[in-house]
């Protein structure tokens, strides 16, 4: 770059000699040694996110099947991203109406320093109830009622700006997105 300035003020030189005009003077204010660098905002791929759905023990009834999810998030980009916030979601099949709803969630602060991974935990425990569908009596039919667990979904928030995301399965974001537009 400097030689690049060098080699238009030398030929503008010439030029204003050819010419007739005055020497060109260097801009005071050119500084070539330290370049302007804007930081953009985070993107949706600052963060790694992972997550595990383990049951938890839940004294009060032994029969329930409450559930927990473990969230680890680990920053992959170069910036501090500071204190953030992960939002989660469990989501479950509502059986007897055949939508997905949110069946659990919640808010988590997270503060990504340091390449080291951010380890939280859902609090409280979030119970699924689920009854299969079965024939009592005879010509008597019980249907299935509660919800299936269908997956869930972690939010990385840094501020207003999304900075990671991820759903499990995958296809779930998919199918969240078709079940809203249908819903319209």
């Amino acid at each position: 770059m400097k030689a690049f300035v060098w080699l238009l003020t030398g030929w503008l030189t010439f030029l204003g000699a050819a010419f007739g005009a005055d020497q060109p003077q260097p801009a005071d204010n050119l500084t070539l040694d330290k370049p302007v660098v804007n930081k953009p905002p985070p993107s949706i791929n600052s963060v790694a996110i992972k997550g595990q759905l383990v049951t938890a023990k839940d004294s009060k009834n032994p029969n329930a099947k409450p559930k927990q999810l473990i969230i680890t998030v680990n920053r992959m980009c170069k910036d501090d991203l500071g204190d953030c916030v992960a939002k989660w979601n469990v989501i479950g099949l509502d059986v007897t109406e055949r939508k997905l709803e949110s069946i659990g969630s919640g808010e988590l602060p997270v503060t990504l320093t340091n390449r080291l991974p951010q380890c939280v935990t859902s609090s409280p425990p979030v119970t699924i109830s689920y009854t299969p569908a079965n024939r009592g009596q005879p010509g008597k039919v019980i249907h299935a009622s509660g919800y299936k667990l269908s997956g869930w979904s972690v939010q990385v928030y840094q501020g207003s700006a999304l900075v990671g995301e991820k759903y499990e399965p995958v296809s779930l974001k998919a199918e969240m997105a078709k079940q809203a537009k249908g819903d319209k």
